[in-house]
Order: structure tokens, then sequence, then C-alpha cells
């Protein structure tokens, strides 16, 4: 079979191949659609027949191809049946049905039965001439019922809708097919099942309504809560009304009503009746709220990332309403005024009982409407506390400009006044979780430029810095700046605490938070990433410069876990600072270290490669004898602590001077750099100076080609003075002595090596790399790269091999502690 596919000019084409043969056609719908039915009992020259149990269900027409007009095949049809009168000898069936390549479609045999009773129609023609005198007097008699009553599928478009139909009509069971209920697990799928079959036959222009906040989930919506294909919530952006939809453009005419407009189908509405007819509408009452609070979820992703929203689960909003409480007191429901001006679709609002004190805005008219309506339905707000409201560009109260114009902010008086008042301010707590877009980040089409040009960057630009890319800082600028006194209450990422392109913006944002946790950023709907989101509570009258917090930490289920220190890094140097006072690329190489940038985000790119190799990371530099334990300790220290969501945003640092003195530390590291999985030296690249073994602990008879590890354990290759930023350091060439935990690495790693040496046609030059490779094998991954395979088919290499790795493990465990012992992490 031939699946739905698109060429060049992105156009669909064929379910089935257009060269297929009619009889090969016949047979592969036969088996796909109506398989369990009889398709035996072909009546004269019909070419297609079902039928259950003595039930007539269909007689169709089958072509080969795809026929663009399929009222001319019914009308072929009608001819045949005509011609040969065996309706009048037989049990007429249910349908009369059509089908090509692309598209089969039915009619009730009762539209169309009327046609056979002409007593002065020439029945006698050949059907399939299409200019006949015949053919074209039945075309015009027919062509007007055909297109009310004929339902036509698209095999891949309307797959579901098919099957439904056909189990529904042709019941084998006695019974009709039941319609599928809609609830608060589903309904995003149905959605997508709908963008799939019905969205493209609504006659709208996207762009045009993507203008105004309008996108093709307003539809869905606007289909799905209705009953008799009408639309019961008043207040959505887009109705349904029969065979039309009904769109308020947010435009407001004469006497403040708002102007709609009317969109209607492209097909009669045949994909719509075809979609609805297997699923039960509107949803039940208790999932109605539900399904348009969380209707974020249905926004299509590009408006998604472009606008940075993502909804904040439950289990979040109850535990950061338990966080506020903790700083304002018990009472802060009846003490302080909350306004969320980043609502949404309101949903962190919810469990705040005091709606007297509750306001809500949002940038698009269509999330407000469907405000309205969960107040309509019982959310606990008032309908006029919930507003269109563009935070980073709209004017925060009725103002005059120097001209002497007066500009009216869309801000509802009342609370204006509150925003105006110094004193009021001071209750008042801005409760948001603002968009995290990032304005030039290269992943989301249609970010760039974002953040740049509103009013709030072009105004506090200087005083933010590079922050100003982010949404989410803006939303914390214009607060402090412009509503100084209020309460922040806040969910974001910790970039605005931590990272170190944002330290213009601490020295502006001059607060601490009073209270914090931290949750996965994956808890929350449409974030993909293992990194923090974090809660806080600020109260911007208390000026204080932050430098760190003890934060609460939860899991995703919400399970209490250790506090975490969260540190701004303000003064601090980092590890690759640290790299500065080692790096001699003057010296013979034995490898290249890739160390990137100092957070835990790029954990998994530190690596060892081949020496010299071309430069081009910000961060990369050559190994030699004079700075092989520092390398080793840079790797060891990046790679031995697991990057986790909790520590994504933390950086490495530049140590103390504890380290020169560990010298367990030192050998410990070296340890686990040479058996590390992060060290791809492989013989292909030259010598291969990390061979830790000699000939005689190996059993091998065979001179290995490169000695340089080997001797500089021994303290022969090990240089007397070291170079370092102030002072040389004399080093004493004793050999290195290792802990029992490095130990038992190395001896794991001599069984392992040995084996190695057993197989016929080992390479004296062989790395780690290499002899993982040789028992591992590889394959060719999705991008077409060679790829090393997770396991091997060798038993006494897999055991070997899951020893070095246990060792590994313990060696990285006593190393941790020392990571924070000497302060490459707080």
């Amino acid at each position: 079979m031939k699946k739905l596919f698109r060429n060049k000019d992105n156009l669909l084409m064929a379910y089935y191949s257009k060269t297929i043969q009619e009889e090969e056609l016949k047979n592969k719908v036969r088996e796909e659609w109506f398989a369990g039915y009889d398709n035996t009992d072909i009546p004269g020259k019909v070419d297609f027949y079902v039928g259950y149990n003595g039930t007539t269900y269909l007689w169709a027409e089958a072509k080969r191809g795809v026929k663009r007009n399929i009222y001319e095949q019914f009308v072929q049809l009608i001819l045949t049946i005509g011609k040969d009168r065996r309706f009048t000898e037989l049990d007429a069936p249910d349908y009369l049905g059509s089908f090509d390549a692309e598209k089969i479609g039915f009619v009730h045999f009762d539209e169309v039965s009327g046609v056979f009773e002409q007593n002065d129609f020439n029945w006698n023609v050949v059907p399939s001439d299409h200019t006949s005198k015949e053919f074209n007097q039945l075309y015009n008699m027919v062509h007007d019922t055909l297109k009310t009553h004929v339902f036509v599928f698209n095999f891949e478009k309307q797959a579901d809708s098919l099957r439904f139909f056909i189990k529904d009509k042709f019941s084998t069971t006695g019974r009709r097919a039941s319609k599928t209920s809609v609830n608060k697990n589903n309904f995003p799928h149905i959605y997508r099942r709908w963008l799939k079959e019905v969205k493209g036959s609504l006659a709208v222009e996207w762009e045009d309504l993507a203008e105004i906040g309008i996108y093709d989930c307003h539809f869905f919506l606007a289909d799905l809560m209705s009953q008799d294909n009408s639309t019961l919530q008043e207040n959505l952006s887009v109705l349904l009304k029969k065979d039309h939809y009904k769109v308020n453009t947010g435009k407001v005419q004469g006497n403040n009503t708002y102007l709609f407009a009317n969109f209607d189908f492209n097909d009669g509405q045949m994909a719509h009746k075809l979609f609805w007819q297997r699923y039960k509408r509107p949803p039940r009452s208790e999932y109605r709220d539900y399904i348009l609070e969380r209707a974020d979820r249905l926004r299509p992703q590009d408006i998604r990332e472009r606008h940075g929203s993502y909804f904040t689960p439950m289990i979040w909003v109850e535990k950061s309403q338990e966080y506020i409480a903790r700083v304002l007191g018990e009472n802060w429901q009846d003490d302080y005024v909350v306004w969320d001006c980043a609502a949404g679709t309101g949903n962190l609002l919810t469990g705040l009982t005091n709606r007297y004190n509750l306001w809500a805005s949002t940038l698009e008219q269509a999330d407000v409407d469907t405000m309205k309506e969960r107040v309509s339905n019982g959310a606990n707000l008032f309908g006029n506390h919930v507003f269109q409201f563009d935070f980073l560009n709209d004017p925060l109260v009725d103002y005059t400009t120097k001209e002497g114009v007066f500009v009216k902010s869309k801000i509802p008086h009342e609370l204006q006044n509150i925003i105006n008042s110094p004193e009021r301010r001071k209750k008042l707590v801005l409760y948001i979780n603002p968009p995290y877009a990032e304005g030039d980040n290269r992943s989301g089409k249609g970010r760039s430029g974002v953040a740049a040009n509103t009013a709030v960057a072009k105004n506090f630009g200087s005083s933010m810095g590079y922050a100003k890319r982010e949404l989410y800082i803006q939303f914390l600028t214009r607060i402090y700046r412009e509503i100084p006194g209020a309460i922040i209450a806040d969910f974001s990422t910790l970039k605005n605490l931590q990272a170190p392109k944002f330290a213009d913006f601490r020295k502006m944002f001059c607060l601490t938070p009073k209270a914090m946790f931290i949750v996965p950023a994956d808890t929350f709907d449409n974030v993909k990433g293992s990194f923090p989101i974090g809660f806080k509570v600020w109260k911007t009258t208390d000026i204080e410069p932050f430098n760190g917090i003890v934060s609460d930490v939860y899991d995703s289920k919400g399970e209490l876990l250790p506090q975490k220190q969260i540190v701004s890094y303000e003064g601090l140097r980092f590890i690759n600072d640290w790299t500065l006072s080692f790096i001699d690329d003057s010296q013979e190489s034995i490898a290249t270290i890739i160390g990137i940038a100092n957070d835990f985000q790029n954990q998994r790119t530190v690596r060892i490669e081949r020496p010299n190799r071309p430069w081009n990371h910000q961060y990369q530099w050559q190994i030699t004898e004079f700075n092989i334990i520092e390398s080793c300790i840079y790797l060891a220290v990046r790679l031995v602590e697991e990057a986790t969501w909790e520590n994504d945003r933390d950086q490495f640092l530049y140590p103390y001077d504890t380290w020169r003195t560990d010298n367990e530390f030192k050998t410990d590291c070296l340890a686990y750099t040479i058996f590390s999985n992060k060290n791809n030296i492989r013989s292909s690249d030259g010598p291969n100076h990390w061979q830790p073994f000699t000939e005689t602990e190996l059993g091998i008879t065979d001179e290995l080609p490169n000695h340089f590890l080997v001797d500089y354990i021994s303290g022969k290759r090990r240089p007397t003075i070291i170079q370092t930023e102030l002072f040389d350091i004399q080093q004493d060439c004793e050999p290195l002595r290792f802990s029992p935990e490095a130990q038992a690495v190395f001896d794991a790693g001599r069984e392992l090596w040995s084996y190695y040496y057993q197989q016929p046609n080992a390479d004296l030059n062989a790395s780690y790399y290499d002899i993982r490779k040789y028992f591992q094998g590889t394959k060719v991954d999705k991008k077409g790269k060679e790829v090393m395979n997770t396991t091997s088919e060798d038993g006494i290499y897999t055991k070997l091999y899951s020893v070095l790795r246990m060792a590994h493990r313990r060696l990285a465990e006593k190393i941790r502690p020392k990571v924070y012992e000497h302060g490459f992490l707080k």
C-alpha cells in the first residue's frame, strides 16, 4: 500500500498508488476497511459489495487513480444499477458508494432511490460514457442531492471517522457504534485529530486572525462546547452557530459593543459533520471548566514558544500560596490585593477565596473571554476584574502627554488607584507565572526581537543589561521600577539569581527573596529540559543585594527533599578561569581536553580527544606532562557530580589552594580520568599516551609502543619544576601512591586489558576506547554517524567491564566530597 506523502510542492498525494490496478485497489480497500464483512455477493456489474448475515450494506463503484469529481462516479453507479435493474430483484443496499485511490464516499440509498422510478428515462446507455445525454441528464438530476447527502472520507486524513462510520452504519453486532465522551484527559488528543481532519475545511485566513490572538484552538473549543452544533458558552471568542463561526474581533463599534466576523466552511461542513459524529458534545459539566482553564495546552507550539507561557500545575499553585502565607501571614488574602498580570486562563488564582481582592489580566482577548466564561461557570472572580492588558507595553495608569494628549490605561480605575498610592502599593501582590521566552533564543520561530521591542526594554534596557532578553526579567523590572513597594510572588527560572550574565540585572533589582522553593521544570506543561523553576516571594520595600538563599526543594510529586543553597556567584571566579593558570600549548601534547562553559548544563560535553585537535571551542587546551594532574582534576570534578534538574544552573568555581597539598585527591582524579568513558583517545589518532599498564602486568611478550603514562606514574616522566601564576613549585618524583579506591580501578582495568590482549589481532596501541569498541561493536545512528553499541555479546568482557565501571563509580563517590571541600562547587 502506498501511504500519503508530500511532493516537492507540498501537495497531498494519493493514499494508494495512482497507478494501482482497479482489482488490486478493490482488494486493498476490502482488506483494510471491510475485513470481517461478506464481500462476495456482487450483483451484476456492480464493482464492490459489502454485506453481513444476509443484510446488504453497500454497492460501490471503484476507480483507479484519483477522480476529482466523485459525483460522476455515483452517477455511473446509478446508471449501472438502473441498466441491470437488479435492485428490483434483490434487496437494495443501505448505501451506495464510490472510491478511488484517495477517497471513498457514501450516500444512503433512500436519498437517490427516486431516480429509478422514472418511466421515460433511457437506462440502456453505457454507464461509463460520461459524455452521453443520459449521463448529463442524470448528473443534473442528482447533483444537488449528492452534494448535500454524500459523506466523503479521505482515506488518510479521515481514517478514524471512516472507521467509525463503517462500524456505526454497517453494524456486525446489531448495535450502533458508541460515541466517545470528551473528558479532561483526552481533549488534547481529540484536538490533534481535529487539526488533521477539520481545520483545513474552515474558510479562514489564519494569519489574519493570529494578529488579533485568535488561533485554531479557539475554533476547536467553540466546537467542543457545543450542543446541536451551537456553542453553549457565549463568552468565548469564537462561537459555532450551526453552519458557521462567529468570531469576536476584539474591535469595538458603536455603543461599546464588540464587532464580530463570520466564517464559513469550504466543503459544505462535510469534514466537520463526519468528525463530530464520533464524539459526544459538550463534555460533562464537571470537565468544562477544567478544559477551558487548560486551553493553553491547545495553543500552537510556536505561539507557546513565542509568548513563553507555561501553565502552572495545581500542585505548585497550592504550594506557592502556602509560601505567600508564610511571608504575609495567614490572613493575607483579606489584607492584600492580588493581581496576576500574566494570567493566561487564570488558573494561578485558583484556590484564592476573596474575590473582592483578585484581579487578572492577560495579553490576548481570547484568554480574557475564556476567563470570563470560567467566571460564568463559577470561577471565583468578578468578570469586571478580568481585563486585557499588555504588561510590557501598555500604560499602567491614565496620563497626559507633554503635548496635552490624554492617554487612557486599560487597567480598571480601582486598580489604578492602588498603583498610584505609595501606601496602598505595599498591600498589592503581583502573583505571576510570567513568560520565560528568551528574545533571541535560537529555538522557536518568531522569537527574535520579541523582547527587544517592548516598551519596558526601551525604557529600562540599560539597567537590565544582557538579562533584558528574557521576558520574565522585563516583568520583574517593570514591577520593581514602576510599582515600587509592591510584593512580587513569581515563578521563573533561576537565571535572575545565578547566571553570571545577569549580574547587571541583580545590581538594579536589589532584592533577596523572603521565601523560596524550587521544583523540576518538566512538571510544567510545555516545558522541556532538566532544570529548576523557582517560586520566590519578594518585598520590594526591603532593599537587600542577593548573595544567596537556602531554598526548599520539592520533587515532581511534591515530596520535600533536602534544602539547596542558591548563590549568585557575584565576585567569584570560575573553573575556566583556573585553567588559565596551567594551560601551555607549547609543550608536547598527549591529548586535547574540551571544557566548554562553567555550568552543569554543559557537563555532557566535557571530554578528552586526540592531541592537537583543531580549536573550535571557547575552552579547550592541550594536556601535557606539565599539566596532566590539573587537567585530570578538571575532568573529574566536572563529571563526578551527576547533572540533575536541581544543579543545572550551578557553576563550577576557581578552587581554593587546598587542592595543591591533597596528593590523594590528585591521584584519585588521575585514575578517574584514565578510565573515564569520556576519555576518547583512540589508536587511530597516533601514539596512545594513556596506556596505564606494563607488558609484565598484562602478560604479553611484545613491547607496547608507548610508556608515557606508566613512566609518569613511576616518576620517570614527571617534571621536577611546575610553573604557576605566582611562583614555581618543586615537585618530587617519587612513584605516585593511589588510594584503595583508585587501586581497585587499576586492578579491574588490568583484568580487562589482559583479556583484550588475549584476543587475536589485538592492537598494542589500543586505548580504553578501542577496547570497548572492539568488544561492543558499532552501529550507524539515525544521523548516519557511526556510534558504539552499549552492550557486548562477549560474556567475559561484559563481566570485566561491569566490575571496572562499579569500581569507577566508587572512586567518583570518594572524589565527590572533595569537589566541595576544595571549592570547585558551593
